[in-house]
């Protein structure tokens, strides 16, 4: 099978769709905890070990992995719609990228930022998550 017709096959719009609206849900989640850590020293007191070492070197990861399981699980929802395969398992990792990148662009602050770890996690989380879905 030729690859780039299966790409270019691939249910772009939908893909596009669950991987804006989970960037969306990681933005607001990000930017509420930017607010309450500048406006609660409680707050700042408490979650502050999670952003220094060795902590605040891991967080990256654990964001884009909740970035890959939040999106195959908004994807899972679209199941009339679109079909899950390991080929549209990548397709959602390429639009996950591309919606990080647009929002690391708007939003150039908070812990949800583009960078090669933040990606790995993207990529683990997807294929973690969207493990039944590899052979098919």
């Amino acid at each position: 099978m030729n690859p780039w017709r299966n790409f270019q096959q691939q249910p772009w719009s939908i893909l596009f769709l669950v991987a804006g609206m989970t960037v969306l849900f990681g933005a607001i989640a990000d930017q509420f905890l930017v607010l309450l850590l500048g406006q609660s020293e409680a707050a700042n007191t408490l979650l502050s070990p999670l952003f220094s070492p060795p902590w605040g070197e891991v967080m990256p990861f654990l964001v884009g992995l909740g970035l890959g399981v939040l999106g195959v699980l908004l994807a899972q929802r679209q199941r009339s719609r679109l079909m899950l395969n390991s080929g549209t398992l990548w397709a959602l990792v390429l639009c996950l990228l591309v919606s990080v990148i647009v929002k690391s662009a708007i939003l150039p602050y908070g812990i949800l930022q583009m960078s090669g770890v933040t990606l790995t996690g993207i990529i683990v989380g997807v294929f973690w998550k969207g493990r039944p879905y590899w052979s098919r």
